[in-house]
């Protein structure tokens, strides 16, 4: 947001709105894409299609010519959009792009093809060659049927790859404007393709980059709304971070056609927002356009200047010519204004009005240091005064003694005054051996008039924290705050600190984070080697081999039983009958696919086919036996 509020209310003199943007394209913007893209195109992973928008953003932006011609030729491909792409690519860089056989048979292919990627990228080969001209025709009608479904777009808009398919279909239509059939083809899809950019009647996500391949479709301009302008400025510039260069060549090449409307948005801000104490405060404005041309401002007003968390103005409706305004230094202090500003831009005659911060600083300086070693967490009275820096030597203090260490200190300005409250002030405390460093608040004293701060540290309550590292520590004052021009360290010198040694607690689980020693610690943590259970001791393989024979012994006994029995095909004298066999073979057979883990018989198709299979069986059986029973009466009453 630039620091800013970004509360941006316009109203030109014609009574138009001027929009202002929070950001816009600019020259650095263009240096780090150009770099970008001469990467892409020199990269062997990319893409012909990448490399044709690199090489057509570079020559909108002037930059270096990066055609390499023997790199182009080693790119060639059998696939029909890349072939077509690095064609492109090398027809645009002068070098020698010849088309085989094989391409123009995928060519042709393309044209019969229905889907509507291939038969774009087809069409334009083809046109590009000159070539197939019947079979171009016969392509396009079939791409309008398959763009459009009952009147609507078929492409499911929301999916990225579907609006980079519009795009190459509004690419077609620019380079076939003569022909007839798409002259029919744009007539029918232009007004639903114009509903996709912000603003526009359509309910999937908007691309702001289709403004300019529909611009180029015809020679009048676009009739887009001036908040919807806005937006789709606003989207385009944020498009300057994408990583694909067709992207950024259609979003460049869109804020070209945004910036030429009346009602261009453009970006307004102040050039400097940090004023030294004692000076008059003088405020310029900068306004640039979408591509970051600067744009003459005619007036420039403060309307209204007060501190921030104040409500009284500091200064109102300050008008110079212009693009700077002066503010007296009498009526400044150190700390942050809030400022309302308004300018008029010459060429539009539009006004417009924003809001921002500055700060007043002002040079500080750390000034009546003192140091203490006392048993109390009190100030202590008798400080031993540090008047340099580096100067301390000869303090030490013991946790184990709960020594606390009392800093004093004073913060003043340029002439001892005028300096702001800082809003950051610390004692910090640094292992020279280590680097291992503890830092403090410091506090204002209450009851002083000046800016007195003090810092008591009780070593005792804090050896955590220092690590139980005993040694020489450096002690350093760090003032900070936004109206200071730069932040102060004051170093007093090296004091020697003692702490106990690190014992060994066994504390109650859960007394403490199970992470509490990686959580707090300020160094690697020793590696843990974890020891996995050494496997089972298993039996010898003799054994092993003896029971799993024995386990087969019942099996063996089993089948040699069944290979003696002969088969008596003779009581199969009912339909009954033959149905038991036939439904104790299916069960059989469902045992035997699923011990294979065969498809369609898992374990839950087993259990749900044996649902069904069994009570027929068993029906079956009751039956099967009835007719053999019968039968053998029969046989004996006959006998």
């Amino acid at each position: 947001m630039y620091g800013a509020l970004a509360i941006f209310l316009v109203l030109s003199l014609a009574g138009l709105i001027a929009a202002d943007l929070t950001d816009h394209w600019s020259s650095a913007d263009n240096s780090r894409i150009v770099k970008f893209l001469q990467s892409t195109i020199s990269s062997k992973g990319s893409s012909n299609e990448q490399t044709y928008y690199s090489l057509q953003f570079l020559r909108e932006a002037n930059a270096a010519n990066s055609c390499d011609c023997s790199a182009l030729t080693g790119r060639l491909s059998r696939d029909l959009s890349e072939a077509f792409f690095g064609f492109q690519s090398s027809e645009s860089c002068g070098c020698p792009h010849e088309v085989d056989n094989a391409t123009l048979d995928s060519i042709k292919l393309g044209l019969s093809s229905d889907n509507i990627v291939d038969a774009v990228i087809a069409i334009r080969f083809a046109n590009k060659l000159q070539k197939f001209s019947n079979e171009v025709s016969n392509a396009l009608l079939r791409l309008r049927g398959a763009l459009l479904v009952d009147g609507e777009l078929s492409l499911a808009l929301s999916e990225p790859s579907s609006l980079k398919v519009l795009h190459s279909v509004l690419d077609l239509l620019f380079e076939l404007k003569d022909n007839e059939a798409a002259k029919d083809l744009k007539s029918d899809i232009s007004d639903k393709i114009f509903a996709l950019l912000p603003g526009g009647d359509g309910d999937v996500t908007s691309d702001p980059t289709l403004i300019f391949p529909l611009s180029r479709l015809s020679d009048k301009k676009l009739r887009i709304e001036k908040n919807a302008l806005k937006v789709s400025a606003e989207q385009l510039i944020n498009s300057k971070f994408a990583a694909d260069a067709q992207t950024l060549y259609n979003a460049f090449k869109s804020l070209e056609v945004v910036q030429k409307y009346k009602a261009a948005p453009f970006h307004a801000a102040l050039k400097q927002k940090t004023l030294q104490h004692g000076e008059a405060m003088a405020l310029e404005a900068e306004v640039v356009d979408v591509l970051g041309n600067n744009v003459e401002v005619e007036e420039i007003e403060i309307v209204s200047l007060k501190v921030i968390g104040k409500d009284s103005f500091v200064a109102q409706n300050l008008k110079e010519k212009g693009s700077k305004v002066t503010v007296p230094a009498d009526n400044l202090s150190v700390g942050r204004y809030g400022v309302s500003v308004s300018v008029t831009l010459a060429p539009k005659q539009a006004t417009s009005k924003f809001q921002t911060f500055v700060v007043v600083q002002e040079s500080a300086k750390v000034e009546s240091v003192g140091i203490a070693v006392s048993d109390s967490k009190k100030a202590a009275g008798d400080l031993t005064s540090v008047k340099s820096q580096n100067s301390l030597s000869g303090i030490s203090a013991s946790a184990s003694a709960q020594d606390v260490i009392h800093v004093s200190f004073k913060v003043s300005g340029k002439g001892g005054e005028g300096v702001k409250r800082p809003h950051q002030a610390f004692v910090r405390f640094t292992n020279i051996e280590t680097s291992l460093s503890a830092v403090y608040s410091a506090s204002k004293v209450s009851d002083s008039s000046s800016l007195e701060f003090h810092a008591a540290v009780a070593l005792g309550e804090e050896t955590e924290i220092f690590d139980f590292q005993s040694g020489q520590y450096l002690v350093s004052i760090l003032v900070a705050d936004s109206a200071i021009a730069q932040p102060v360290e004051w170093i007093l010198g090296s004091i020697d600190l003692v702490f106990p040694g690190r014992q060994s607690v066994n504390l109650p689980l859960y007394a403490k984070s199970l992470l509490h020693t990686s959580d707090t610690t300020l160094k690697a943590l020793p590696e843990i080697e974890h020891q996995m259970r050494p496997p089972a001791k298993q039996a010898s393989n003799f054994m092993a081999a003896t029971f799993t024979a024995l386990t087969l012994v019942p099996l063996l006994a089993f089948i040699i039983f069944n290979l003696g029995l002969k088969p008596n095909f003779a009581k199969l004298n009912s339909i009954w009958s033959i149905a038991f066999v036939v439904l104790l073979g299916s069960i059989f057979a469902l045992y035997y696919g699923y011990w294979l883990a065969l498809e369609g018989v898992s374990f839950y198709d087993t259990i749900k086919y044996l649902f069904i299979l069994l009570p027929v069986t068993i029906l079956a059986g009751k039956y099967s036996l009835s007719a053999v029973a019968t039968a053998r009466l029969a046989k004996e009453k006959s006998a």
